[in-house]
């Protein structure tokens, strides 16, 4: 009973939950800023913003639920990469650390296009 006390505390608590609300709120601004540019060009595509908004649900909904489940198997190994032991949790906390970048790259791309400024 407590290894499920300290998984839901560390999991509530935790930066990989901070860092999961943050990809979701990128995503989220991703599709915003995406469909905004769209409709302000005449090209806005609700096809597009559906399979948009399905996708970024989809992988939030996947990042998640792999997490939780990898939290109730701490100790089985994923992969070990250069002797190096993964375990599921670190494999989906680097999943989420990639999306944050890329997603905020994408954001970053988006508002500097907006304004039309130059990438040098």
């Amino acid at each position: 009973m407590e290894t499920i006390i300290n998984f839901f505390s560390n999991f509530v608590l935790g930066q990989d939950y901070i860092n999961g609300l943050v990809l979701i709120g990128l995503i989220i601004v991703n599709i915003f800023l995406g469909s905004m540019d769209a409709w302000i060009n005449n090209t806005w595509d609700k096809e597009k913003l559906v399979k948009g908004i399905k996708r970024g649900f989809s992988i939030a909904v996947a990042t998640l639920a792999t997490y939780v489940l990898g939290g109730f198997i701490p100790d089985v190994l994923v992969m070990t990469v250069n002797e190096v032991e993964v375990t599921l949790v670190t494999a989906i906390s680097v999943a989420i650390t990639a999306g944050l970048i890329w997603y905020g790259k994408e954001v970053v791309v988006k508002i500097k296009n907006a304004i039309g400024g130059k990438t040098v």
